[in-house]
């Protein structure tokens, strides 16, 4: 079945920071890595996090949330944006639970469901799913 462009604008898109370093971009060309879905440990409470934050948002709003995001999030030149359709990370095995905060009313966790974010296989079929967004071209 063909999906028609308009009913394309309405998917909802996960936005993620990714940082400018090879760790995390991997080599030529290059690719977004699973160390982006890799649980951290939170500094205030020594806590590892149960989940990956990510920016919600829908395909037809992409370019501009995606400006947006990087504008908020950039940590070098090298910062880039990856997106993935989140319906996919569902499908993949994972939860999507908003958790808005007050600078990101829009702001989600990606959590573990059929697979974990503490397995190394499941986090790099989750990087599989996101794509750079490329800031000329509109996706």
């Amino acid at each position: 079945m063909m999906t028609d462009s308009r009913d394309e604008a309405g998917v909802a898109v996960l936005l993620r920071h990714i940082p400018g370093s090879i760790q995390f971009q991997g080599k030529q060309p290059h690719r977004i890595t699973s160390e982006n879905f890799k649980p951290r440990r939170n500094n205030a409470t020594g806590r590892i996090e149960d989940g990956i934050s990510v920016t919600a948002c829908t395909m037809g709003s992409l370019h501009q949330s995606a400006e947006n995001f990087l504008k908020l999030r950039r940590t070098s030149a090298d910062s880039r944006v990856g997106f993935a359709k989140q319906d996919d990370v569902i499908q993949l095995g994972f939860n999507v639970e908003k958790a808005p905060t007050g600078e990101d009313p829009e702001h989600c966790l990606i959590k573990s469901n059929r697979l974990l974010l503490t397995d190394h296989e499941s986090r790099k079929r989750l990087a599989n799913l996101f794509h750079w967004w490329q800031p000329n071209s509109g996706t």
